[in-house]
């Protein structure tokens, strides 16, 4: 899913709704709050990552996910939803790809 990208984020390799391959830069925030939800496979609130601590992270994740997963039918994110709470400090991310979907991230390993 990710590789070096060339503005100071990562490239991430990604096939549309049609199954056409593309690349898009991510950066490298977004892409590390990503990676996390991916290994963790939990939902997380914008305060709970470890991997990232900036402010509006949650718009820093929706733009990233936009450029990964295109634009397409509100809800019908491929592989990042969102778990609305009751006020938007409650909103949560989590990796949660649809029935068939393939995937891959590759990360070094810790240490």
């Amino acid at each position: 899913m990710m590789a070096p990208g060339t503005k100071r984020g990562v490239s991430v390799s990604v096939r549309d709704a049609k199954g056409q391959p593309k690349v898009v830069d991510v950066a490298a925030r977004a892409a590390a709050a990503l990676v996390e939800l991916v290994q963790l496979g939990k939902p997380l609130r914008v305060g709970q990552f470890q991997s990232v601590e900036v402010q509006n992270l949650d718009k820093i994740i929706e733009t990233a996910r936009r450029a990964i997963e295109g634009k397409g039918r509100r809800g019908s994110w491929r592989f990042f939803s969102t778990i609305s709470g009751v006020d938007a400090a409650a909103k949560s991310f989590v990796f949660r790809p649809q029935p068939g979907a393939t995937f891959a991230v590759i990360v070094p390993l810790p240490g």
